[in-house]
């Protein structure tokens, strides 16, 4: 089963085989780690730590964009539609007006309530 899950979507060959070895592994990872939405398989939660770590956009991003590049642009999308749907439904912490449009509620996954509070 994995081996044809890394074999899907662009795929490099570098003189560097650890690199190469890096870049399959990686999208395996991601699958492992990232999971449906309950009730919602269309949308997948991006999830850059284990699968209890909650999102954060600014780590999503880069997940998003990973596979989007390597062509898996339907699970690019399944991740994305997760803040878009959301987008608005959660205000970030502080003294803001409003959080209309605001890419932070991905459907209680979201992160950053406690983030970065213990990091020196």
């Amino acid at each position: 089963f994995w081996r044809a899950e890394l074999k899907k979507g662009a795929q490099i060959n570098t003189p560097e085989p650890r690199l190469n070895q890096w870049h399959s592994a990686h999208q395996g990872h991601v699958k492992i780690t990232d999971m449906a939405m309950p009730g919602e398989p269309e949308l997948i939660n991006t999830s850059v730590g284990t699968s209890t770590y909650p999102n954060y956009a600014n780590e999503s991003c880069m997940i998003i964009e990973d596979l989007d590049e390597r062509g898996l642009h339907d699970e690019a999308r399944r991740r994305l539609e997760v803040w878009l749907k959301y987008q608005g439904t959660k205000a970030l912490k502080g003294n803001f007006t409003d959080h209309d449009g605001v890419f932070f509620g991905c459907g209680g996954y979201e992160g950053g309530d406690t983030y970065d509070q213990h990091h020196g």
